[in-house]
């Protein structure tokens, strides 16, 4: 199945497009600073628009869970344009929608021995040793589409052993 992983942002997107189990590509979509959050969330919407478009075999979802960020509230901004991109997903489209929390991305990338090293550098070095050296820190590739990339191999893992046990 096709589905398209998503590292929300309200200014920065990460979208990675998936065939099965293989990465087929990934983009950055963004808005620019300073741009009123009624305009950045259609904005976003309608580039994943022309991505579901130009590649019709889509037919979910799969995007990071909101949660909160060392005890404080997530952004209300953030959590409006998850709402809106979930309503746009399931109702516009009639996607499957997957969430994941960023602690169960982070762990399905994980590689051994890596439990003192910061998030970011977690996914960054996972999402390389499992999908090449072109992910490297020494690319600049932006962080929110290594991210993206996580949520969809998160999605490829908790979907196989739902599918080896036996369950949805």
């Amino acid at each position: 199945m096709d589905f398209l992983a998503i590292d929300p942002g309200s200014y920065k997107t990460g979208v990675a497009y998936f065939r099965d189990a293989e990465l087929v590509n990934y983009w950055l979509l963004e808005v620019k600073k300073g741009v009123e959050i009624e305009e950045r969330i259609p904005a976003l919407i309608y580039a994943l628009d022309a991505l579901v478009y130009a590649h019709g075999e889509i037919r979910a979802i799969a995007c990071e869970r909101l949660s909160t960020l060392r005890d404080r509230p997530p952004p209300p901004e953030l959590a409006t344009y998850i709402r809106r991109l979930k309503r746009w997903a399931m109702r516009t489209h009639k996607f499957v929608w997957h969430e994941y929390h960023p602690s169960s991305v982070v762990a399905s990338v994980r590689a051994r021995d890596m439990r003192g090293k910061n998030t970011k550098e977690i996914m960054r070095l996972g999402v390389q040793f499992l999908y090449g050296p072109q992910f490297g820190a020494e690319f600049g590739l932006d962080q929110n589409v290594i991210d993206a990339i996580a949520v969809g191999h998160c999605h490829i893992s908790k979907t196989h052993v739902a599918s080896v046990l036996g369950v949805e």
